[in-house]
């Protein structure tokens, strides 16, 4: 704190953001500060303290899969930006399957893994109708939420970015090699969307964002009745 030096007992937590928590859905827009999508493997806030309580900035090595990039994010921007990190894996000759990054930690901040490589994907698209056809020539973007659990009844949540044109987009999951030995080792959850549009009022933009219904399944298409 003030860059002297603690070495006392340090206070250390590690939270993932609930999926309980309202706040998880407002957590950037998983852009990166180029406006590329960032999909997420896993979003975690380190806190570090003093025994009284007091915040403290420190470093820490986090050991991730080769070609993985762990993430800051901007709160004035919303963005994620790539955190500054040194990879400790010094040996030249080392055959390892994982990286060592070594990056500061401030108390508070959030940071993102991106893509696990190597983790089975799965993809899903979505289809929306406006009740009133006159809205459909309002500006909306789409978010998708995806909270699942695994078979250990562990929960898990999966974050996507938005997007505005939902005819072209597919949007990317997590799921189990599927074992016909293992027909019960699969991921079981649930898919909300959620519709923001941008209005003006005296001048100023203001977001309203909208929890979509899902139309009954009688009337989706036969091909995708049968499947569910």
């Amino acid at each position: 704190m003030a860059g002297n030096p603690y070495t006392q007992d340090v206070q250390i937590s590690i939270t993932a953001p609930s999926v309980e928590d309202p706040l998880t859905d407002e957590i950037g827009q998983f852009l990166t500060s180029d406006g590329e999508a960032l999909l997420s493997d896993g979003i975690l806030n380190v806190n570090l303290r003093t025994v009284s309580g007091d915040p403290l900035t420190g470093e820490v090595v986090f050991r991730v899969r080769q070609s993985m990039a762990l993430w800051l994010l901007d709160e004035a921007t919303g963005r994620w930006t790539l955190a500054p990190t040194t990879n400790v894996n010094r040996r030249k000759r080392q055959v390892s399957l994982t990286d060592d990054l070594l990056t500061q930690i401030n108390t508070g901040n959030l940071y993102n893994i991106d893509k696990i490589p190597g983790v089975p994907r799965c993809y899903f698209k979505a289809r929306v109708f406006y009740q009133n056809p006159a809205d459909a020539t309002n500006h909306a973007t789409f978010t998708p939420g995806i909270v699942v659990y695994t078979p250990n009844n562990e929960r898990l949540r999966l974050y996507l970015p938005y997007t505005s044109d939902l005819d072209n987009t597919c949007f990317e999951a997590r799921c189990f090699v599927f074992d016909p030995a293992f027909p019960n080792n699969v991921l079981v959850g649930r898919i909300t969307l959620k519709s923001t549009e941008t209005v003006s009022v005296d001048g100023n933009s203001i977001p309203i964002t909208t929890d979509l219904r899902p139309a009954d399944l009688s009337t989706y298409s036969p091909a995708i009745e049968v499947a569910h």
